[in-house]
């Protein structure tokens, strides 16, 4: 602009009025053209630069970046030809020209993404699949997996985020059905199914039928055993690892007409029926072919069970 003096005075404007009518002289004053260079955060999802000013031919520091972006890092700033620039690097400012814009350039981050315990590095933004085949555990059924232990994660469109994600396999314990057979019942009240999940202890149900001529003595899941698996009301868990229906058969003690003693016992040996219905020997532990024992008592007494004919 318009100055009174060459150096400092008054800046005279259109609207400066001027009161001497004397000639009057007055001096131009310069401000040197600045070199303008503008920052493009070039996807940048943070921060914000003001442009930078230099005088032609002028040399100084670019701003340091103040962008940031959701999953990459900065790496440097180019032009449109092609140039590179590091973050704060002395600029040095042509001689003519109004300025320049510089982009961001990004590298992609990657983070560590991990089933279970089988990790590997993703690159943010990656799509992320679930491994195959599905993992598998006795007794539970896969439901899919988690990263926060409640969610089930929907791997339609998912990729990966901008942190280390770990996935969890979720579980839900197998269902199955416990069926009770009265193998050769006559009688009592019929049993209903039980449905027990996998891991879980309960008590069998009070067997209900009845078999004339025959006491009950327990339960197994092969329906011709001659001897029980299970006791009335015991306690059991995991009869199955697989949903489905376990059976279970009533297995029967004959209780009618006496056998005969000729078994080639020792005949010193004391022999009757005791309540249950099986022959209760009382002597020194022995083995008969066509005999079953099972020990009794810590004496040496032995509950066998006759076959049935």
């Amino acid at each position: 602009g318009w100055w009174t003096a060459a150096s400092g005075g008054t800046e005279v404007t259109n609207g400066t009025k001027v009161a001497i009518t004397a000639a009057q002289t007055l001096y131009a004053h310069w401000t040197a053209n600045r070199y303008t260079v503008t920052f493009d955060g070039n996807g940048a999802t943070g921060g914000s630069m003001e442009p930078q000013k230099f005088k032609h031919g002028g040399t100084g520091a670019l701003t340091s970046n103040a962008y940031t972006r959701i999953g990459h890092t900065f790496k440097n700033w180019t032009d449109d030809a092609g140039s590179v620039y590091s973050d704060g690097v002395n600029f040095t400012a042509p001689a003519t020209g109004a300025g320049v814009t510089l982009h961001a350039a990004w590298t992609v981050n990657e983070y560590q993404c991990t089933f279970d315990t089988d990790g590997r590095p993703k690159k943010y933004g990656e799509a992320i699949y679930p491994p195959q085949p599905d993992p598998t555990k006795t007794g539970d059924a896969f439901k899919g997996w988690t990263t926060n232990g409640a969610d089930l994660v929907d791997f339609t469109g998912f990729t990966m985020p901008a942190h280390n994600v770990v996935f969890t396999p979720v579980w839900e314990p197998i269902e199955y059905t416990i069926a009770f057979d009265g193998n050769g019942a006559d009688g009592g009240a019929g049993m209903a199914s039980t449905n027990v999940k996998y891991d879980v202890e309960i008590a069998l149900p009070s067997n209900t039928y009845e078999r004339a001529g025959f006491a009950f003595v327990g339960w197994s899941a092969d329906k011709n055993a001659a001897d029980k698996t299970w006791s009335d009301g015991e306690r059991v868990s995991n009869l199955t690892n697989q949903a489905g229906t376990v059976t279970l058969f009533a297995v029967w003690l004959e209780t009618g007409n006496p056998y005969s003693i000729a078994l080639g016992l020792d005949p010193n040996f004391e022999v009757e029926v005791s309540s249950d219905g099986a022959w209760e020997i009382v002597g020194k532990a022995t083995d008969k072919q066509g005999l079953r024992r099972t020990p009794t008592s810590p004496n040496g007494t032995l509950r066998v069970r006759v076959p049935s004919a």
